[in-house]
């Protein structure tokens, strides 16, 4: 699922420091500027231009930029589960390859504000990356539990059911949870309410449904977690949340 996506050039301040594993990839492909990643295994990789960068849905990550020499890029945000990815991935671009394709139509879609083609060659690119190896898919008992979450994350999702389908203890579950996805099982339904919620405040879906459809017993509930969660309330989301790379 297509997240966000543009072509900027990143004002001065941009900066973006993971301090939970964000549940999703950024993609980027860098144009020009100054960048640095660090993670818990890198200390400092510097982007190159020129080159498609996927960094990780399921491990924490910094990155900071010269506000002289601004990181200009094309940039997806991509939503891979099932799949997982921990580490920060990087492809050469060449010449006549259908990397080089998709990317291009992407953004062409993207200059011409195609939104549907978009989402279309977002999911291309997406399979693309599948097809190639790139994602992990996690252990199967984990595997089964996020296609659970993501048929069921309407109702109320309770640890003693993941754990008892895995036949596993609550304790033990939750350790191998956090082991594969970077998050505990309670952090990632939330990431998945607040995703779906974004997807539908984007189509102007009434707060009532949207807080059906989300597992959340009322409004309030709804809106006391979407603001904990992105700081605003979802009434404002659309109107404040400016999308970064």
């Amino acid at each position: 699922m297509l997240l966000a996506y543009g072509t900027v050039t990143v004002k001065p301040e941009w900066k973006v420091t993971e301090v939970t594993p964000p549940g999703y990839c950024r993609l980027y492909y860098v144009y020009s500027g100054e960048v640095v990643y660090t993670d818990e295994k890198i200390q400092k990789k510097y982007l190159k231009p020129d080159r498609v960068y996927v960094f990780p849905s399921s491990a924490k990550y910094q990155m900071r930029h010269n506000p002289q020499n601004p990181l200009f890029c094309t940039f997806l945000h991509i939503d891979i589960l099932p799949y997982i990815l921990n580490d920060i991935i990087e492809l050469e671009i060449k010449e006549n390859s259908l990397l080089k394709y998709l990317l291009q139509s992407i953004e062409c879609a993207i200059s011409e504000q195609n939104q549907q083609i978009i989402e279309v060659l977002a999911e291309a690119l997406r399979l693309y990356l599948i097809d190639n190896k790139y994602f992990q898919k996690p252990k199967i008992e984990i595997y089964k539990i996020l296609n659970y979450i993501s048929d069921n994350i309407q109702r109320s999702i309770r640890l003693e059911e993941l754990s008892k389908m895995c036949g596993y203890n609550s304790q033990y579950f939750i350790r191998l949870f956090k082991s594969s996805i970077g998050l505990t099982p309670y952090q990632y339904i939330i990431n998945c309410r607040m995703k779906k919620a974004v997807q539908l405040l984007k189509q102007n879906t009434p707060i009532t449904y949207i807080a059906e459809q989300t597992g959340y017993k009322d409004i309030k509930a709804f809106s006391r977690a979407f603001k904990m969660y992105f700081k605003v309330p979802p009434s404002e989301y659309l109107r404040k949340n400016i999308i970064l790379p």
